[in-house]
């Protein structure tokens, strides 16, 4: 709980590998029992929605994460309890990333924030345009699809799947090296789930 990732309104900088007992038992994070989903980024920073639609956050800003906590305040900074995101009421689904997050909406929209460097990790470019290659300390849309689904915004309500970002270390679901905008993977329509880690790998369900 060094950087407030715990969202109590505490930090304490004793870490576990230290000897420290941050995480002996389960807390709970304040009072409220209108929580829907919740993603875990990087180690040290969370968003989450609730039931009325809400987004929030807490946890690290590093100074190299490029406005990661959404508040609209890009410089490094730390939240030890939850700050909401902006005013929408219809957020959905939440994924936190390495660097960025993605957060669907009950529109079938897709927004992200955060890092999008060289990688183009949050797919704000369709593929053959002028790369964005900009950070954002606040959501933005990604596109103007309105049938993103479930898995960091990378289901369709087809069925289909979907990728961008860095290809790197040949990314086996695609042979393309590179995507800065939403590129499909392969020609499938029955996915229903995907999860990903830092390094892009991918666990995929189908029907």
């Amino acid at each position: 709980n060094s950087k407030g990732q715990f969202g109590n309104s505490t930090s304490d900088p004793d870490r576990n590998d230290n000897g420290g007992s941050n995480a002996v038992a389960f807390t709970r994070l304040g009072s409220d029992t209108d929580w829907a989903r919740v993603s875990i980024g990087g180690g040290n920073w969370v968003i989450a929605t609730k039931t009325d639609g809400t987004l929030w956050s807490w946890g690290e800003q590093a100074s190299n994460r490029g406005g990661i906590l959404g508040d609209g305040n890009g410089s490094a900074h730390n939240r030890s309890s939850p700050v909401q995101i902006g005013t929408d009421t219809n957020w959905d689904i939440p994924s936190a990333g390495d660097f960025h997050n993605q957060c669907t909406k009950t529109d079938g929209t897709c927004w992200g924030w955060g890092v999008n460097s060289s990688a183009d990790q949050l797919g704000l470019t369709v593929p053959g345009g002028t790369r964005d290659r900009k950070n954002y300390s606040a959501p933005v849309q990604m596109g103007t699809a309105t049938t993103w689904g479930a898995g960091s915004g990378a289901l369709t309500s087809d069925g289909k799947m979907w990728h961008w970002g860095s290809g790197y270390s040949n990314a086996p679901w695609n042979s393309t090296f590179d995507a800065s905008g939403p590129t499909q993977v392969g020609s499938s329509t029955d996915w229903i789930s995907l999860s990903f880690n830092s390094a892009s790998a991918q666990m995929i369900e189908k029907v």
